[in-house]
């Protein structure tokens, strides 16, 4: 990834899942998270003049401290949230987690938009019929996004990776008991004892999620049941050709034994191996475009942004709702 325009990084050493950024041995600490991730870095907000040198009122160009990159067009309400103060207010939040460590961190496009993922101890384990554990597992992380042009405020939401595949699900991302959000304003500072008690709910939330998880596991699927299901996620399930008949195929063969994990007998022919047929999906197979206009430079980093925030993330939050129904 060229200097100044994107950076990553990932800890224990372990290679980034969505093969971006720069490998790091041990653990980080949120100053290690910034160094090692490139984001080092301040913005300010300058007003906008036209040619002619008048300037535009309630309008102010965010840019970038080491490469003067402007990152968006924001208003007078606007506060700028640095780096280093969102994940010094993350390492305040987190103390009382002393399992909890830094995992990942990045920023995307031109900088516009930074995260940081934390690991916290435990795992969520799928089990057999007869309660059996299987190798099916998920990782659970609290994941910060931050925003330098103004599209979103700052973001903390749960993430969990199922380590067979490294697919990510965000888990009800629209319900407040799961996400917090800080405006970005001048009294962020004050509401760290807001999001503590918020993941202390989110905490609590991981074990009737896992219950939910566990019984997936248990609703069989058959074939004709997975192309109702994928059709209610508004895939063309009658297209004879092109790309919408493309992504069905590939999607029942991901359902089917092709993708990771699908053998695993808490996946086979399950409501877990439908829902994680489409996680594959939009983590590893959906095509992803980089335009022109596109501030991205790789697919990679295109397709990471879509399904941590954007349609990719709109797909599974409801393929999930979907599978969930189903055991209802």
């Amino acid at each position: 990834m060229p200097a100044n325009i994107n950076s990553m990084a990932s800890g224990r050493g372990i290679k980034p899942w969505h093969n971006l950024g720069v490998i790091v041995d041990g653990l980080m600490t949120a100053s290690d998270c910034l160094r090692q991730a490139g984001l080092n870095w301040a913005v300010s907000k300058e007003a906008l003049q036209t040619a002619g040198g008048i300037v535009v009122p309630n309008a102010f160009a965010v840019k970038r401290s080491d490469n003067n990159a402007i990152l968006g067009v924001v208003g007078n309400q606007y506060t700028a949230l640095q780096n280093a103060d969102a994940f010094s207010y993350m390492d305040a939040i987190t103390q009382d987690h002393g399992s909890a460590k830094y995992d990942t961190a990045g920023a995307l496009g031109k900088g516009e938009r930074v995260w940081l993922q934390v690991k916290v101890e435990g795992e969520i384990s799928i089990k057999t019929k007869t309660g059996r554990s299987t190798d099916d597992t998920l990782e659970r992380y609290i994941l910060m996004a931050n925003s330098h042009d103004g599209s979103s405020p700052l973001l903390i939401a749960t993430t969990m990776v199922r380590v067979v595949c490294q697919n990510t699900l965000t888990a009800a991302i629209k319900d407040a008991s799961t996400m917090f959000k800080v405006r970005h304003t001048k009294s962020i500072g004050g509401k760290v004892t807001d999001a503590r008690e918020a993941l202390g709910i989110i905490n609590a939330s991981y074990v009737e999620l896992e219950a939910k998880l566990q019984r997936l596991a248990q609703i069989k699927v058959t074939d004709k049941a997975f192309e109702g299901y994928i059709a209610s996620l508004g895939f063309d399930t009658e297209a004879t050709k092109g790309k919408g008949k493309g992504s069905v195929d590939t999607l029942k063969a991901l359902f089917g034994g092709e993708g990771m994990g699908a053998s695993l007998e808490t996946a086979k022919g399950s409501a877990w191996g439908a829902l994680n047929a489409v996680t594959q999906y939009v983590d590893h197979e959906r095509s992803t475009r980089v335009t022109g206009a596109s501030s991205f430079t790789s697919e990679g980093e295109a397709r990471l942004a879509s399904q941590w925030f954007g349609s990719g993330l709109a797909l599974k939050d409801k393929a999930l709702e979907k599978a969930l129904a189903l055991v209802a």
